[in-house]
């Protein structure tokens, strides 16, 4: 098996490596996901519905994510049904909530 393809970034006396694996989400991440309106709706969740009920019914993955730019980088969670349509992308920004990312069709 081939080792994932990695970043290496260099800031002063500091090296970072960053992958760009996905992860699975925290029970923390379900919980936060599950507050934003859109995402309850779009699954009928209710809203103390367990991130094991959620885990159940939605594909989830989050990414560290880092552009090829410099300077911009943030949590990226990509959420999917069990149809193959367009997949919800969120966003967190260090220390900021999460949001949707939209799109135009």
């Amino acid at each position: 098996m081939k080792s994932p393809r990695s970043l290496i970034h260099h800031t002063n006396h500091l090296t970072m490596k960053t992958t760009n694996m996905p992860r699975s989400l925290t029970e923390e991440e379900w919980i936060e996901i599950r507050s934003i309106r859109e995402v309850r709706e779009s699954w009928g969740i209710w809203d103390d519905a367990s991130p094991e009920d959620m885990a159940e019914i939605i594909y989830a993955v989050h990414f560290s994510f880092t552009t090829s730019g410099p300077g911009y980088s943030c949590d990226l969670y990509i959420l999917a049904g069990d149809v193959l349509s367009r997949p919800l992308v969120i966003v967190r920004h260090a220390n900021q909530k999460m949001r949707i990312v939209r799109y135009p069709d």
